[in-house]
């Protein structure tokens, strides 16, 4: 019996020690809101429970955990409180403790620190229910990707007249390291459930887009041929889309390196190859080459419905940073 307080005891100075240790090394990243250009929040991770040792454990002051994302794979950044307790449970469970565990540290973040931080708002739609991958990047059950209902979806490119179908207005929430975008129409913005999204609401994490489709197919193709054995034909006809951009918009984006667009490849050829937009592409004869666009399906779970569907959406197979940088996708703020 003392043996195993001795071994419990030193796993509650463990945990602290090892948590404590994140907290100095990403502590100006989280305070300063310093984000380098391969950094981006993405959730907090607010779990109250603990897995150690196959033994759960849970924090009775609800300390901040975030996630980033780095070009190395995906980090942990905790924030402690001045002090640490942290108890036995003998209950793995607790609904909505998680969710009043996430609002309540959502809550404690400053608007600077709110911007483009979506949080997750719905437990039921975690795949692991007993939350034993705390700490760990959400796995969340999405909806089929592209997330399109497949009776709506279709190619952004009409082949008969050549246009590009993506109108001007768009929106997102969220920051701009993800794919889709929604349809602002006679300045309606559509709601999260429309979206099929379920974050804890953040006006800080909202963001209009003007679209310019002038370039955008010839972009896509550049991405598309990329080649290794002669990058610079990609990167160079990149960088001359975003000089006449540049020019026509009275912007100043910069030039694109080998290394970027090789990065854009690598995301264009995850997105056409992912099984379920090919299995979706097949089915319904969509070219998706240039993205996908439709209505939002709705998102069901266990016969259960949790967000209703019906906004209209585009993927794109290059993210929103990238249209950004080429001068495609000009943000315009929130609403």
């Amino acid at each position: 019996m003392v043996d195993f307080s001795i071994s419990l005891f030193n796993g509650f100075i463990g945990l602290e020690n090892r948590l404590r240790h994140q907290k100095h090394v990403f502590e100006k990243l989280i305070a300063d809101r310093v984000e380098p250009e391969n950094y981006y929040y993405e959730y907090i991770t607010g779990y109250p429970l603990v897995k150690e040792k196959d033994q759960y454990f849970q924090e009775e002051n609800g300390n901040l955990f975030f996630q980033i994302l780095t070009q190395d794979g995906i980090k942990k950044i905790v924030e402690l409180s001045k002090t640490v307790t942290i108890k036995y449970v003998d209950d793995a469970d607790g609904d909505a403790e998680y969710r009043f565990y996430l609002k309540n540290n959502f809550n404690k973040l400053t608007p600077e620190q709110k911007i483009n931080f979506n949080v997750l708002n719905d437990v039921r739609v975690i795949k692991n229910a007993d939350y034993s991958n705390w700490g760990e990047w959400p796995d969340i059950d999405w909806p089929s990707f592209p997330g399109l209902n497949k009776d709506t979806a279709i190619g952004v490119f009409n082949k008969k007249t050549g246009e590009i179908l993506i109108p001007s207005e768009l929106d997102r929430i969220g920051s701009p390291f993800g794919n889709n975008l929604g349809m602002v129409e006679n300045g309606y913005h559509s709601t999260q459930s429309e979206r099929s999204i379920c974050y804890i609401e953040n006006e800080y994490a909202r963001n209009t887009y003007y679209f310019d489709k002038t370039y955008y197919k010839d972009a896509i193709d550049a991405i598309k041929n990329f080649s290794i054995d002669h990058p610079e034909d990609s990167v160079n006809k990149i960088n001359s889309i975003i000089d006449k951009l540049n020019i026509k918009n009275g912007t100043n984006n910069p030039h694109i390196t080998e290394n970027v667009i090789a990065n854009w490849y690598s995301q264009y050829k995850a997105f056409q190859s992912n099984p379920e937009l090919v299995a979706l592409c097949k089915e319904k004869e969509i070219d998706s080459t240039y993205g996908v666009m439709g209505e939002a399906a709705p998102w069901e779970k266990n016969g259960e419905i949790i967000t209703t569907g019906g906004a209209k959406q585009i993927n794109t197979p290059i993210n929103v940073k990238a249209l950004e940088d080429i001068g495609i996708l000009k943000n315009k703020g929130g609403w």
